[in-house]
C-alpha cells in the first residue's frame, strides 16, 4: 500500500521531494533461498527438531490474529500449560485490539509467570480501553521487572491522567530498565509537571539508558511550542517556566559522552529562546555525530537566525544529510546574507533532492524569485522537481501565473504530480467537473482516489450555485467501477469517504453496503466504521475475516521462524562502490512480517527499487514500485505490533493506518521511541549501520536483497 503517506505524518509530496519534516503469504517449504554471504556461513538447525506440539499451537494463534477474530483456539491457549504459548496468545490478543480480548488480557495479567504478564501488559496498552489502564497502575508494583516495564510503556499508550502517580512511582524504580521506559511515556501524559521532577533527575542518571531516555521526553516537552509537532502521542503541556526549567536541565547534558543524549539536547532546545541557548545548539553544530549535527541545525531554522557562523559552516559539512537540512533551515531562517549563499549553493547542488531543497529555500526567502522558480521547475524532466513547483503556486493562489503553474501540473506525465496537484486546482471557485476534466478519465488509482478526495472536501463544505449535494455524489457513486479492480485499495477507500459526508441516504448506505463485500479487507473495515458513525450501525459481523489460509500455512510459518534468517543488502550508486549491510530477521516477535519480506525478497521484488525517502536522522524507507510512497505488493498484511523497541538500526514496517503495510520498509537512523507500538518492528541492521546505511541518499539503489540462514554477522561477500 502507500505506507508513507501517513507514516509521520509524511504527505506524498514530502515523500517525494523527502521532506526533513519529521506502510498471500507462501508456505515456508517454498520459500526461495539464496545462498549465504560466504560458503563457511553456518546453516540453521533443522527445524524438525522443534517441538511439533507447541507449533501447531502457536499456529493457531498466528491464524487467529492473522485472521483479527477472536476465536475458542486463542482464547483456550491463554490457558495452555506452556507459558511461551500463553504470552504469544496474550500478544495475540492485544495485536486484535477488539473489545472482545479485554477481559481475557484482564485475566492474564494474574498469571503465574512473569512472561505472560509482561505480554498482557503490552497488550493492555495497544487495547487502551479505561478499564486496561486501571489494571495496569494495579501491576505497576508486580514484583518482576520485565512486567513493570511493559507496564510503562503501556502506561504511556494511554496517558490516562489517573495514571500519572503510577507512573510517578515506575520514574524511580530499582530497575533501570523500568526507570527507562517510564520516562518514555512521562512527555505523553497532559499534565507532566508532576512527573517532571524525576524525569530531571533521570537525564543525570550513570546509566546510558535511562539518561537518553528521560532527555528524550525533555526534549520532546521543551520543544512542543517550537518545533513542527511529530508523529506519536500529543505532547504534554507545561507552563513558562516549566519549559524553562527544561530546557535548562537539557542544556547541562550538552557534553554527554552519548551522542543519543546530545541528539535531544539539540531537538530540545528548538528555536533557542535566549544567548546561552544559541551558543549550546551552536556548538552542537560542530558534533563529531553527524546525527547530533543534523538535530542542532534544524533547531536552528528560525527566523532571525543568523547565516554565520553556525548555518554557514553546515551548509559545506561532509555529510550529505546535514548539508540539506542546513539549507532547509536557511530557507526559515531567511534575513542577511541568506539569499546570496543560496544562489551560489545552486550551481553546484545538481542531484535533485539537494537542488529542490535551495529552490524551495530561495523561495521562502525571496517570493519575487518565485514565478522564475516554478517555470523553471516545471520545465525539468525530473518529476521529483516539477512536483517541488506546486506548494511554491499553491502559496500564491490568486495569481495567474500560479493558476496556470497548478493547471500544468494537473496534467503533468507522472501520475504523482497529478494526484498532488488536484486539491490544489480545486481550491478554485468552479465546478469540479470543469476543474477535474484534464484528469476525468485517469487511470491510475492514486489519480482517482485524489478525485474521490476532492468530491469528499466539497461535499463536506458544499459551494452553494456550484454543483448540487446531489450531483456531487452522484459523480463519486459512478467512480468505485473504475475503482473496483485496482490492486490498491487508495480509490476505493476515498470514495467510501467522499460518500459518507453525504449523511444519510439511502444511495450513501448502498455505497457502503457495497464497501463491506470488498476484496480488501482495509475497505471492508472503513465501510463498518462508516456504517456506525453515519447510521449507528454496528456492522462489524460483515467485514469477516482478515486472512482466508490454512492452518498448515502458519503451521509452515511457525516452523521457519524458529530458525535464524538474515539477508545481505546491495546498494548502487553511480559513481561509487557498491554498499553492502546485513539484516536478521526478528521472527520471534513479528513471523507475518518477517516471513512476507523474505518471501518478498526470494522473489526478487526488492530488486532495483530506488530508495524513495530519505530523512535525516530519522528514516530510509524502501520497498515501493511505484516510487512515490504509494505503491506495495498487490496485498496488505496484519500489524504484529510487538515489545521490540524501535532503537537506531531496527527495521519496521511502514503502513497508513490498521494492517495496511504491504512491502514498504524503513530503517531508524536513531532511536525513534515515538513508533514504539504502532509500527511492526521485524528486523535489525547487524552489519553496516554506521559506514552504509547512515550514509544513504535519496537515489540509491537496492539492487538486490538475498536471504539466507544465518544471523547476519557472517562475513559480507567481497565487493
Amino acid at each position: 500500500m502507500r505506507p508513507s503517506r501517513s507514516f509521520c505524518a509524511a504527505a506524498v509530496l514530502g515523500a517525494l521531494i523527502l521532506s526533513a519534516q519529521a506502510g498471500a503469504l507462501s508456505a515456508k517449504s517454498s520459500k526461495k533461498q539464496a545462498t549465504a554471504p560466504v560458503p563457511a556461513a553456518p546453516t540453521a538447525p533443522a527445524a524438525a527438531s522443534a517441538d511439533d506440539a507447541r507449533i501447531k499451537k502457536l499456529a493457531k494463534i498466528l491464524r487467529a490474529t492473522d485472521r483479527r477474530i477472536v476465536d475458542d483456539d486463542i482464547l483456550g491457549l491463554l490457558g495452555d500449560s506452556d507459558a511461551a504459548v500463553r504470552a504469544a496468545a496474550a500478544r495475540g490478543l492485544g495485536q486484535i485490539a477488539e473489545k472482545a480480548t479485554l477481559k481475557p488480557l484482564l485475566q492474564a495479567t494474574s498469571d503465574a509467570d512473569p512472561s505472560v504478564r509482561e505480554a498482557a501488559a503490552f497488550a493492555l496498552g495497544l487495547l487502551a480501553e479505561p478499564e486496561a489502564a486501571e489494571r495496569l497502575q494495579a501491576m505497576a508494583a508486580d514484583t518482576s521487572p520485565i512486567v513493570r516495564r511493559a507496564v510503562a510503556s503501556a502506561l504511556g499508550m494511554i496517558h490516562a491522567a489517573a495514571s500519572r502517580d503510577a507512573l510517578a512511582k515506575l520514574l524511580a524504580d530499582p530497575d533501570l530498565t523500568v526507570r527507562a521506559n517510564a520516562d518514555l511515556a512521562a512527555w505523553k501524559f497532559a499534565d507532566p509537571a508532576p512527573l517532571l521532577e524525576e524525569v530531571i533527575g533521570n537525564s543525570g542518571s550513570q546509566d546510558p539508558r535511562v539518561r537518553s531516555s528521560a532527555c528524550y521526553a525533555l526534549a520532546r516537552l521543551g520543544s512542543a511550542g517550537a518545533a513542527p509537532a511529530s508523529s506519536g502521542a500529543a505532547v504534554g503541556q507545561l507552563s513558562e517556566a516549566d519549559v524553562r526549567r527544561v530546557r535548562a536541565a537539557l542544556a547541562v547534558r550538552a557534553g554527554d559522552k552519548e551522542p543519543e543524549v546530545r541528539m535531544q539536547v539539540a531537538r530540545g532546545l528548538a528555536k533557542p529562546a535566549s544567548p546561552a541557548e544559541v551558543a549550546v545548539v551552536g556548538t552542537l553544530t560542530g558534533d563529531r555525530d553527524p546525527r547530533v549535527r543534523v538535530n542542532a541545525v534544524k533547531s536552528l531554522g528560525y527566523p532571525g537566525t543568523p547565516l554565520r557562523p553556525y548555518l554557514d559552516r553546515a551548509v559545506a559539512d561532509i555529510s550529505p544529510a546535514v548539508g540539506r537540512t542546513a539549507v532547509e533551515a536557511l530557507g526559515k531562517a531567511c534575513g542577511g546574507d541568506v539569499e546570496a549563499k543560496l544562489k551560489f549553493l545552486l550551481p553546484k547542488y545538481i542531484e535533485s533532492w539537494r537542488r529542490e531543497a535551495v529552490l524551495t529555500s530561495l523561495a521562502q526567502c525571496n517570493p519575487v524569485e518565485i514565478p522564475a522558480i516554478v517555470e523553471g521547475l516545471l520545465l525539468n524532466p525530473d518529476p521529483v522537481m516539477r512536483l517541488a513547483a506546486l506548494p511554491m503556486a499553491a502559496a500564491h493562489s490568486d495569481a495567474k501565473g500560479a493558476r496556470d503553474a497548478v493547471k500544468r501540473l494537473l496534467v503533468d506525465p507522472d501520475a504523482r504530480v497529478q494526484a498532488a496537484a488536484i486539491p490544489v486546482a480545486c481550491a478554485d471557485d468552479a465546478p469540479l467537473a470543469t476543474l477535474l476534466a484534464p484528469v476525468a478519465d485517469a487511470k491510475d488509482p492514486i489519480v482517482r482516489g485524489a478525485i474521490a478526495e476532492a468530491y469528499g472536501e466539497r461535499l463536506g463544505k458544499p459551494r452553494p450555485g456550484l454543483e448540487t449535494p446531489e450531483a456531487l455524489l452522484g459523480a463519486v457513486d459512478g467512480m468505485w467501477e473504475k475503482a473496483a479492480g485496482d490492486s490498491l485499495p487508495d480509490a476505493r477507500l476515498a470514495i467510501l469517504e467522499a460518500g459518507a459526508k453525504a449523511g444519510k441516504s439511502d444511495r450513501v448506505k448502498a455505497m457502503l453496503e457495497r464497501g463491506l463485500t470488498d476484496k480488501d479487507v482495509v475497505v471492508r473495515r472503513r465501510a463498518a466504521t462508516l456504517f456506525r458513525q453515519v447510521f449507528e450501525e454496528d456492522r462489524t459481523a460483515a467485514v469477516g475475516p482478515a486472512a482466508d489460509k490454512t492452518l498448515a500455512s502458519y503451521e509452515a510459518i511457525v516452523r521457519w521462524s524458529m530458525a535464524p534468517h538474515a539477508a545481505v543488502v546491495t546498494l548502487s550508486r553511480p559513481g561509487f562502490a557498491p554498499g553492502l549491510f546485513t539484516i536478521a530477521l526478528d521472527t520471534n516477535v513479528a513471523p507475518l512480517a518477517a516471513s512476507n519480506f523474505a518471501d518478498l525478497a526470494g522473489d526478487g521484488f526488492f530488486n532495483n527499487r530506488v530508495i524513495h525517502r530519505v530523512v535525516p536522522n530519522f528514516v530510509v524507507q524502501d520497498g515501493d514500485p511505484r516510487g512515490d510512497g504509494y505503491g506495495g505488493p498487490g496485498y496488505t498484511i496484519r500489524d504484529e505490533f510487538n515489545e521490540m523497541a524501535f532503537t537506531r538500526g531496527v527495521v519496521g514496517m511502514a503502513s497508513d493506518g490498521k494492517d495496511t503495510a504491504g512491502s514498504q520498509w524503513f530503517i531508524v537512523l536513531s532511536d525513534q521511541p515515538h513508533l514504539d507500538g504502532r509500527y511492526t518492528a521485524f528486523a535489525h541492521v547487524v552489519q553496516g549501520q554506521r559506514d552504509v546505511v547512515s550514509d544513504i541518499v535519496p537515489g540509491d539503489k537496492v539492487v538486490s536483497i538475498r536471504m539466507y540462514d544465518g544471523d547476519g554477522t557472517e562475513p559480507l561477500p567481497k565487493r
